[in-house]
């Protein structure tokens, strides 16, 4: 489980310097004020300090506070996260330096793009996610509720990063739909295998005698083979006949 603890920042969006919110003093902290005020700057800030990016898109060089002589500003969080103590510290003016600190031990990489990727490690969630979590208005929740089930469960997913778990779902559903159809294949089979037991089971299948074939008269097998060659020749000799009958009545037709 993360906790997050304390932010500290100076001189970001309409911020002076030495600002501090502490969410742990109490198990719900609620941000009041007018519209422009720097409510939801604080979402920016955490974004910035945990992904070094926001959802709006603003460039860093606007976040810096345009009314005041400073050309840095600093935003540091403190949280917990599986009974380890981290502080991330980042400074930006012209140039970006961002440290992050384990039980006050330095583990900072060599840039701050991979000192960013181990932040998002400690943290286990990405940006994406962060965000959504985060921006998900009254307006958002009754568009959710209302939203068709394929749509809530797309965004569930997006929001609880289970992505992954879907791709492997799909992954099962084909092996699952391949051995369908080898179990079909083999249960037909197995049908087929029954319908014929089931058909047989009252026929005897004792062994039977034999019973002996008298041998024809060789001069009666001579005959039957001049027989069927006669039959043969005649069935040759009605088909011309009937080629020639055809033939005559178109020619009485011409």
């Amino acid at each position: 489980m993360i906790t997050i603890k304390e932010l500290r920042w100076s001189n970001c969006f309409s911020y002076g310097s030495n600002n501090t919110i502490n969410f742990i003093k109490a198990p719900l902290t609620q941000l009041v004020g007018k519209n422009g005020h720097g409510k939801s700057s604080v979402a920016l800030i955490l974004e910035e300090i945990l992904f070094n990016k926001n959802s709006k898109g603003i460039k860093k060089a606007d976040i810096l506070n345009r009314y005041i002589k400073d050309k840095n500003y600093t935003i540091e969080l403190d949280l917990e996260r599986d009974g380890n103590n981290y502080t991330i510290k980042s400074v930006r003016g012209t140039q970006q330096t961002v440290k992050l600190l384990k039980n006050g031990k330095d583990i900072s990489a060599h840039t701050a793009t991979q000192t960013y990727k181990i932040i998002e490690e400690v943290v286990g969630i990405d940006h994406k996610s962060f965000s959504q979590i985060v921006y998900q208005s009254n307006a958002m929740s009754l568009e959710f509720l209302t939203s068709p089930d394929t749509a809530r469960k797309k965004f569930l997913i997006e929001i609880l990063n289970l992505t992954k778990y879907t791709k492997a779902s799909e992954v099962f559903k084909e092996i699952s739909l391949e051995l369908g159809k080898e179990l079909s294949a083999v249960q037909a089979k197995v049908n087929t295998i029954r319908s014929w037991l089931d058909k047989y089971e009252k026929m005897d299948l004792s062994i039977k005698q034999t019973v002996d074939i008298e041998q024809l008269d060789p001069k009666l097998e001579e005959r039957i083979a001049e027989l069927n060659l006669e039959i043969t020749n005649i069935d040759k000799t009605n088909r011309k006949i009937v080629q020639n009958n055809t033939y005559k009545q178109q020619l009485s037709t011409i």
